[in-house]
């Protein structure tokens, strides 16, 4: 699994090229490769899951530290591409397959082979098209994960670590912060990749954190989330009027702690969490 020269030529030569579709960027520097795992902490006991295979660098890296790795892509050119670059290995397993559902949801067959493995570390350079709501659904999914390193475009990093109030603060945000901690990590230039993006990328590191609820709250809890951050800009008071009615939205807001004159943007998961245990059934 030595590190071969002129993987980019290589691919073209295959006639295989990123998506845009997917909004796939490869992330070929060797130093940044390396540094991206060091950074996951990924150890010889560890078993890997990573989502875009792409052309197998990030996996042969992750396979040199890893005890494992488990690998998927939705394209068989550039899995075979990967098995090629990768070579024989007893460490390493590539899938083909959807990551995402529909509804958006982590794929069945996949969730029940993570939970058949036991404690593992993601680690992803993650597809820009498919990175926010593959998050999302791997943390619904209610996996033996123990952290996550994933590498996001920077404005979604930056959405997911910010704090309420704040103008990157919304409904992503708080749907992860249900289920865990954010960190950044470190700022990846486009120049790293193929083809170039027109942002800087940046690693988010997660850490489960509880989660805030019980799993079963987080359907209503999201509801919530979704449906008061499309009027991020309007007072919750109205918002919840719209909703509720009058009468309801007054005990509601009493009962959830909240002002009717604050938005959606300054609201806390706890808060979205009072109002999804106060109307969990409440059709939105």
């Amino acid at each position: 699994m030595t590190q071969m020269p002129g993987v980019l030529a290589r691919l073209r030569d295959s006639g295989l090229a990123p998506r845009k579709r997917l909004g796939q960027h490869f992330l070929h520097d060797p130093q940044l490769l390396r540094a991206l795992v060091s950074d996951a902490g990924v150890t010889a006991s560890d078993h890997v899951f990573e989502v875009g295979t792409g052309p197998g660098t990030l996996t042969r890296e992750l396979a040199l530290r890893a005890r494992s790795v488990l690998s998927v892509d939705v394209d068989p050119g550039l899995l075979a591409f990967a098995r090629d670059e990768i070579g024989p290995t007893q460490n390493v397993e590539l899938l083909e397959v959807n990551a995402l559902e529909k509804g958006l949801r982590l794929a069945g067959s996949l969730r029940d082979r993570l939970r058949s493995e036991g404690r593992f570390l993601w680690v992803s350079n993650l597809p820009y098209g498919i990175a926010s709501p593959l998050i999302v659904a791997v943390l619904q999914a209610e996996l033996p994960w123990a952290s996550a390193s994933v590498l996001v475009q920077d404005e979604v990093a930056e959405r997911l670590a910010s704090r309420p109030g704040s103008k990157t603060y919304g409904a992503l945000t708080a749907l992860v912060a249900f289920w865990a901690r954010v960190t950044l990590g470190r700022k990846i230039p486009p120049g790293a990749f193929w083809p170039p993006p027109a942002v800087h990328s940046r690693v988010v590191h997660l850490e489960p954190s509880g989660p805030l609820g019980r799993a079963e709250e987080f359907a209503p809890y999201s509801a919530w989330v979704k449906r008061l951050f499309q009027g991020r800009r309007k007072q919750v008071g109205g918002l919840l009027r719209g909703l509720l009615g009058p009468e309801l939205a007054r005990a509601a807001a009493i009962n959830a702690q909240l002002l009717p004159s604050q938005r959606p943007e300054q609201l806390r998961p706890e808060d979205f969490l009072r109002l999804a245990r106060e109307f969990p059934a409440f059709s939105l």
